[in-house]
């Protein structure tokens, strides 16, 4: 439960100045309305600051990929919320032909809900000069990290965080650990979340500042001797391999002889064997648990996202009968 000063205090966390959001921009918030709180902090918190906010509910049949993605191009978009600009990218540009990336208006693509590693989200930063940075909330909290930039989620003040490592004790990595520090509703403290992430500390005007790195969740946790392997680790071996899709899939298998399946998908058929070799090499220097890397067609690991049949069949129903080539005819239908 939350007081309305406490949803005011949420609203200005997620809206970090260095966002500069002028009056009139679009805002494209493509999560899921009716399962999490994200969305509806989202859309108040850049609909007071003065953006106009397109919602592509996540959860809908008629916001597919390709319908948000002709939403952020056709409008000039400039922010886009959502939990994997990645997978949507990727769709996309399958679908399309289209990158959302090399999009020359869209500047600001906030993250909340799948952690995106620090060595993607520059290597984006770098090569498209798109800013991915990244939340990290809970519904029982609303937003605890935001973005100090790039490469630095802050933990907001408002917040403590703790590391729970009983194997270590004095470890900045474990199971992160929330404490609810002004909260006039239902203040909670000691909240073990069940994710896991790393601290640091930083000097900043006169102020210790906390900052966040989200890993994964402990139920993904693969032992390896003395560390744990994450889903972030398997996002940095795709980093800059040319002709790889970063949509991917890793199936872990026993308990104590683990075996772990990494399916990739190449976008250019050409670059397959070398693209293979590379991720060979990278996923030897990771660790030694035995890793076969399954090579995939572009589009077929998961069908059913990429042809986005739900979405197309109830396309053809509408349109079955009468055929509408105006532009701009999803402003009356949508």
């Amino acid at each position: 439960m939350k007081t309305v000063d406490d949803l005011i205090r949420d609203h200005k966390r997620r809206v970090p100045n260095f966002l500069g959001v002028d009056r009139g921009q679009v805002a494209v918030i493509n999560l899921p309305y009716a399962l999490t709180s994200s969305a509806h902090g989202f859309h108040q918190a850049l609909q007071d600051s003065g953006a106009v906010i397109v919602s592509v509910d996540q959860g809908q049949v008629l916001s597919s990929y390709t319908r948000t993605g002709d939403l952020l191009t056709s409008l000039d978009a400039r922010i886009l919320v959502t939990s994997n600009p990645f997978l949507l990218r990727d769709v996309y540009l399958y679908d399309s032909g289209i990158d959302l990336f090399e999009a020359a208006s869209l500047e600001h693509i906030l993250v909340v809900g799948v952690p995106i590693s620090k060595k993607t989200r520059l290597e984006v930063k770098e090569r498209y000069g798109k800013n991915i940075l990244p939340y990290y909330g809970l519904s029982e909290f609303g937003a605890v990290g935001v973005p100090a930039s790039v490469d630095k989620m802050l933990v907001h003040e408002d917040f403590y965080i703790e590391i729970h490592n009983p194997d270590r004790p004095e470890s900045l990595t474990g199971e992160i650990v929330i404490w609810d520090l002004y909260s006039q509703g239902s203040p909670l403290i000691r909240y073990q979340t069940g994710d896991v992430g790393e601290v640091s500390y930083q000097e900043v005007d006169g102020k210790i500042r906390c900052y966040l790195e989200v890993y994964g969740r402990l139920k993904e946790a693969i032992p390896d001797n003395e560390k744990y392997l994450f889903p972030v680790d398997f996002q940095d071996i795709l980093v800059g391999v040319p002709g790889v899709s970063s949509v991917h899939r890793i199936t872990v298998e026993g308990d104590e002889n683990i075996v772990i399946t990494f399916d990739i998908q190449i976008t250019e058929a050409r670059l397959a064997s070398s693209a293979k070799l590379e991720i060979e090499k990278r996923v030897r220097e990771l660790t030694n648990i035995p890793i076969l890397v399954v090579v995939h067609p572009w589009g077929s690991l998961f069908r059913d996202i990429y042809s986005q049949e739900q979405f197309r069949n109830t396309q053809m129903a509408k349109t079955l009968s009468f055929h509408d080539k105006r532009k701009g005819e999803w402003l009356v239908t949508y």
